[in-house]
């Protein structure tokens, strides 16, 4: 008789969420060469992103804002819990809050903390996998990054705009 492990059902949904952020930022590469652009540009007030290279305009995307992950003193902060991110931003982690309140995962109820990059991303990956979309960006800022959750990919004019 083989011992049957308990599954800790959020490892169990962490784990489902990381093969769907895999396979779409897979499939991003491909498709919009995500990762190959040199800058990027948010448009908090629109919800918008826009991926440049040599400063012409190659993709454009709607976003939400996952959170934040601290280089400097390796921590999270989910996106609902910042106050200096506008609420039309930030529907998307408040689904993930109100997730873990409904499922009792406190660590999805907790503003953040305590935390390095793999857990920052695998938290993101819960929040695409909660609430659709095409993939994540780790926009880098001077000690750290913002995971946004990528919607509406479009080339910009409709097609690519580089050779490749």
């Amino acid at each position: 008789m083989k011992n049957k492990r308990k599954v800790n059902p959020y490892v169990e949904l962490e784990d489902k969420a990381c093969e769907l952020l895999a396979d779409k930022n897979a499939a991003l590469k491909v498709d919009y060469s995500l990762g190959q652009w040199d800058s990027w540009a948010m448009d908090q007030e629109n919800g918008r992103l826009l991926f440049t290279l040599d400063e012409v305009p190659q993709v454009s995307c709607r976003i939400q804002f996952i959170g934040s992950y601290s280089t400097k003193s390796n921590t999270w902060m989910w996106g609902w819990y910042n106050k200096s991110i506008p609420e039309h931003l930030k529907v998307d982690a408040a689904k993930v809050l109100k997730y873990g309140e409904e499922h009792q995962f406190e660590i999805l109820m907790r503003y953040g903390g305590p935390c390095d990059e793999e857990q920052a991303w695998r938290f993101a990956a819960v929040a695409l996998y909660l609430n659709g979309g095409e993939g994540v960006y780790g926009a880098q800022f001077p000690g750290g990054r913002s995971l946004l959750l990528l919607k509406e990919l479009q080339w910009v004019n409709g097609e690519r705009n580089s050779e490749e």
